[in-house]
């Protein structure tokens, strides 16, 4: 037994709870990650190697830690108390940098690859800087490198801590793969990084950076190129230092063969050869675009061969908790030399470009299987969506297509490997990444941002994920950024983001391709305004992947009188239209608004004038909904220790299958069915009420049924339903927005053609709020005129011009053609808008994000059942315990019920009710959403808000 002090990495070990994970261990770990997440092949802008440079960085960014002050903060009581000079000498990570420079420069890497590559280990725990301003401040003023002299000192003064800091740098320096000149061996040793600490090394660091005036950088660090190796760095450290200190394991992915499609569609739609009837011929025009589409991606791949899964050979383990020193010399360390035969297939940036209805979904994800799989080092496949609703859509398209426990894989056995899928529900991040100062480990919520890592086979997430991922991104976004190397990205409906982004986005579809490796895919039903790299095509037109279709017109556009003459319709009064919509014999009808609240306002209205409708009965979705939800069986585990046995199923098992809900909504004879829905319902609610919708819905057009218990339907909903969703109304009421959201929104009225060509009935009018007195913007402006470009006055610009001069009629062709005008009059006002990444600055990219302050910010875990306590309080005590693996598991499971809600709160009962796990996260048992009523049809509804936040969004 001895008595040495124990220098530890983490006050709670990844793996063993309870014990302590040693430096050493750690920093093997963290470089067993970094080796595993990136392909040997990779480069920088300069093309030097990026593994080793990460290999480096892996073991030098938490030397700080082996400082008796370090540990002394973090309740080590083995290492003996010192006294404390001036300064932030317990903070680990600029030291690191310093370290990581020095290191770099030994082993012959150019100032150009170790000056990003010290940034990204001195701001491990923070966000990207101002380059400029950080470098100088830390880098260059005599402050800090005062603190790392008290650092290094301290090191020295003990016997543990010295030997640590000695076997790491002999480790590096034994190790010749690192070397960037191997015919110049480094002269790396803890005595010399000592002596040159000591003698210039600050100096020489301010003159490689400095330009002549000596208060700037030297312009060549000022480029994208060098943002691009920051972010590629920085990411490529967070990635693996996040991952190892949650104990996961680096993952290794594995997508299914792309035929699992071609079975489904032949065994579950069934494609007509014979089509007669305008839905026949519109499914037999999706198969033959399938087919044409694959046959264009076929030619780019050429041979067909088998997608390897091995590719880059099994990752190593996640854990030094094995750790030898002499152990990281085959397997672990960097391969420089170039990795044989090139890919088959380039990446590159591809469109696909299809009407609404054309079958995109199945298209375009079996496309990207085929890119993928003709990649010699294939990565994940990532879909990127415009809203975190449409994700619930197509997460169940993918659970039926790649679930081995899917009915459709039951029956078929058509999967024949295991693929994970993730989701990365969030619309934006919303954790704290702290202030400009370093701050340790222990600070940072190690399961969030292990959580939002997308190690997934398949990733479902939003566009704002994916660019607030790379512009400017945040801690828990950088643990993502290793997933793009050589994945297949699908951007669906891309010309979504705000307009003010375009010219960024052009901009990162080039970071991605050219950083990454990546392929993307534009996928849309209008060709997105945006112009990006075609490295494989001669021509834009050659990018596309899609032939060219056309489609008869599915509906006819009426532009309301409260569009043209600016005169906003009250709720009341929008209730009362639709009301009298009902009593015109329409089968269906869906109204899309802006705002939870305007939605909300609209359906209380309508509810009240149909309660006081004596010759009317009609039924709330929600409340059968509600009566059908049991405990699922078999039961929960008592003692709640075993969350892997925990999954989607847990929450789905319990819910009204479609059918049930079906059927017992026809059982209630009600002659009008009211379909209130949106984001604060529960995503496993909107999921099964969308689907029972969808089932209930292909049973119309009444006139065909030849049954009389179908109900008129009135949905009245968010923009959830706008995009991704397949289903279809025989009217469509779309409150103004932005023209591409009117676009989208009428790809929901007739869009089989079950009432015939061109029968749809849209119509586009103007809502106001339910109380315009305390308001001075009317939902639509609320929610879109945020970017300084006006971009609803310009859709109603648009539409005039195409309006026909009977009753304000416009045909689909004219509808779609005013979008071509809309998007060219927007693209004219877009200015550059990438001077930030030109300079290097992170600090006001990490500022600037494609939604407004007024976002969701806290997530409720809302319960409805037994069962769904039990996994409330599963992730209680998983938390109470910090036990990492369970809470991601749990995490996983959770996201089913959870309600991203505004959070403000000096008002806020939710807050006020729920338990609070952490700043941004509750949990809101059975008992407490019935008995307070915060949960019911109109969602998590906080009604005695006051705020503008809560009464619009």
């Amino acid at each position: 037994m001895t008595n040495d002090p124990i220098y530890f990495a983490h006050t709670d070990h990844p793996i063993a709870s309870g014990t302590h994970e040693p430096v050493l261990d750690h920093l093997a770990a963290v470089g067993n990650h970094c080796l595993a997440n990136t392909p040997p092949d990779t480069t920088l802008a300069d093309g030097t190697p990026t593994r080793p440079v990460l290999y480096v960085m892996a073991w030098c960014h938490d030397i700080g830690k082996i400082t008796t002050w370090w540990q002394e903060d973090h309740a080590n009581t083995t290492v003996p108390s010192i006294d404390r000079p001036p300064g932030r000498v317990a903070d680990h990570s600029f030291i690191g940098g310093v370290t990581t420079w020095w290191v770099l420069r030994e082993l012959g890497y150019p100032v150009r690859v170790a000056f990003p590559a010290s940034i990204a280990v001195a701001r491990h725990h923070g966000t990207l800087p101002d380059l400029e301003s950080y470098s100088f401040d830390r880098f260059v003023d005599t402050t800090r490198w005062e603190t790392v002299q008290h650092q290094v000192d301290n090191i020295h003064q003990h016997t543990q801590s010295r030997e640590i800091a000695t076997q790491l740098l002999e480790h590096l320096s034994q190790n010749d793969g690192l070397l960037a000149d191997p015919d110049t061996p480094p002269e790396i040793s803890w005595q010399r990084f000592i002596d040159i600490v000591e003698d210039g090394l600050r100096e020489g660091i301010a003159d490689d950076i400095s330009g002549l005036t000596g208060v700037s950088l030297k312009s060549n660090y000022k480029s994208v190129d060098v943002y691009h190796d920051l972010l590629e760095l920085w990411g490529g450290l967070k990635g693996a230092d996040t991952p190892a200190s949650a104990g996961l394991s680096p993952p290794s992915h594995n997508l299914p063969d792309p035929a699992v499609i071609d079975t489904y569609v032949d065994t579950e739609l069934s494609p007509p050869t014979n089509a007669e009837t305008p839905e026949e011929l519109l499914n037999q025009k999706r198969e033959e675009t399938r087919q044409e589409t694959l046959k264009r991606v076929e030619s780019l791949t050429g041979e067909s061969r088998e997608h390897s899964t091995e590719a880059r050979g099994e990752p190593p383990t996640n854990s030094g908790e094995d750790y030898q020193l002499d152990a990281f010399v085959t397997d672990t360390t960097p391969d420089t030399e170039e990795s044989g035969e090139e890919n088959p297939t380039q990446s590159g940036v591809y469109r696909v470009t299809l009407p609404t209805g054309a079958g995109k979904t199945l298209t375009v994800t079996q496309a990207a299987l085929k890119l993928n799989a003709a990649s010699e080092q294939s990565g994940p496949l990532i879909h990127i969506l415009p809203y975190t609703s449409i994700i619930e859509q197509t997460e169940d398209v993918y659970q039926t297509l790649f679930d081995p426990a899917s009915e459709f894989n039951t029956d078929t056995n058509a999967l024949q490997t295991d693929v994970s899928i993730g989701v990365d529900h969030y619309l934006a991040d919303n954790t704290s990444d702290g202030d400009e100062e370093d701050v340790d480990t222990d600070s940072d919520d190690v399961t969030e941002m292990a959580y939002q890592s997308w190690h997934s086979d398949i990733t479902l997430s939003t566009t704002v994920q994916l660019w607030e991922s790379l512009y400017g991104p945040s801690k828990s976004q950088a643990t993502k950024l290793p997933q793009f190397y050589n994945s297949t990205i699908i951007i669906d409906e891309p010309q979504t983001t705000p307009p003010t982004w375009w010219s960024r986005v052009e901009q990162l579809i080039d970071t991605l391709y050219t950083v990454f490796d990546a392929t993307v895919i534009l996928m849309s039903a209008t060709h997105p305004p945006l112009e990006y790299p075609t490295p494989t095509s001669e021509t834009p037109e050659d990018a596309e992947l899609a032939p060219s279709v056309t489609l008869p017109e599915n509906v006819t556009v009426t532009v309301d009188q409260s569009v043209t003459a600016d005169d906003p319709i009250p709720p009341t009064t929008a209730a009362q239209r639709l009301r009298d919509e009902i009593g015109s014999g329409r089968d269906s009808i869906l109204s899309i608004h802006n705002t939870v609240s305007n939605a909300r306002a609209v359906a209380e209205s309508l509810i009240a004038d149909l309660d006081v409708d004596t010759e009317i009965e009609y039924a709330n979705i929600h409340t059968v909904y509600r009566d059908l939800i049991t405990d699922a069986e078999p039961p929960l585990p008592e003692n709640l220790d075993s969350p892997s046995d925990f999954d989607r199923d847990t929450v789905y098992n319990q819910l009204p299958t479609p059918e049930d809900l079906v059927e017992s909504l026809l059982s209630t004879d009600a002659d009008v069915l009211v379909v209130p829905l949106t984001t604060r319902n529960r995503p496993c609610d909107r999921s099964r009420i969308l689907d029972g919708l969808s089932d209930l819905l292909e049973q119309y057009p009444r006139s065909e049924a030849d049954r009389d218990d179908l109900p008129t339907i009135v949905a009245l909903t968010t923009q959830l339903i706008e995009a991704g969703v397949d289903i279809s109304f025989e009217s469509l009421y779309r409150d103004i927005a932005p023209y591409d959201s009117l676009v989208q929104a009428a790809g929901r009225c007739n869009r089989d053609y079950e009432y015939g060509i061109g029968n749809g009935k849209v119509t586009v009018w103007q809502l106001d709020a339910q109380d315009p007195a305390n308001m001075n913007r009317i939902p639509a402006e609320y929610v879109y005129n945020q970017s300084g470009i006006n971009e609803l006055n310009k859709t109603v610009q648009s539409l005039t011009q195409h309006i026909r001069t009977d009753r304000r009629h416009i045909s689909q062709q004219d509808f779609l053609g005013g979008y071509d005008d809309y998007r060219e009059e927007i693209a004219t006002e877009i200015p550059h808008q990438t001077p930030d990444m030109d300079s290097v600055d992170g600090t006001a990219m990490s500022q600037t994000s494609l939604i407004d302050d007024d976002r969701p910010e806290i997530t409720v875990y809302v319960s409805q059942s037994s069962t769904e306590d039990k996994l409330l309080e599963a992730y209680r005590r998983a938390d109470q315990i910090n036990h990492t693996s369970h809470k991601l598991s749990l995490r996983e499971c959770l996201r089913h019920i959870g309600c991203d809600v505004p959070r403000n709160r000096d008002e806020n009962p939710i807050t006020q009710v729920a338990h609070q796990l952490d700043d941004d996260l509750y949990l809101l048992d059975q008992e407490a959403a019935e008995n307070t009523g915060l949960y019911g049809w109109k969602g998590l509804s906080n009604d005695e808000s006051k705020s503008i936040t809560h009464r619009l969004l």
